[in-house]
C-alpha cells in the first residue's frame, strides 16, 4: 500500500512540476541559441539584456530565482528543503 501512494505522489509531482521544467528547458534553450548566434544586431541585444540584468537587482533576483527552480509553487516538502538549505547557508 505505501508503494502504491508513493507511486501516486510522484505521478502527481510529475504533472505538477512539468509545466515549470517545461518553461526552464524553453529558456534555457532560448539562451543555447542566443549565446551560439554571431548576428550582429542580436550580439547588441544580448549585450544590452547583460547589462541590464547585472545592473538591475530586482530583475536578477527574478533570473536567478527562475533558473534555478525556486520561482513558482513548490510543494511543503521542497519549501521546507530550501529553508534549511538557506539557514545552513548563513551559518
Amino acid at each position: 500500500m505505501k508503494r502504491l501512494a508513493m507511486g501516486l505522489y510522484f505521478k502527481w509531482y510529475g504533472r505538477w512540476r512539468w509545466r515549470e521544467n517545461l518553461a526552464v528547458l524553453g529558456f534555457t534553450d532560448f539562451l543555447g541559441r542566443m549565446f551560439s548566434n554571431h548576428w550582429l544586431p542580436l550580439i547588441l541585444i544580448r549585450r544590452l539584456g547583460l547589462r541590464l540584468l547585472f545592473n538591475i537587482q530586482p530583475l536578477k533576483r527574478l533570473a536567478l530565482k527562475f533558473m534555478t527552480g525556486l520561482s513558482g509553487h513548490a510543494p511543503k516538502v521542497a519549501q521546507r528543503q530550501v529553508n534549511q538549505a538557506a539557514v545552513l547557508a548563513s551559518d
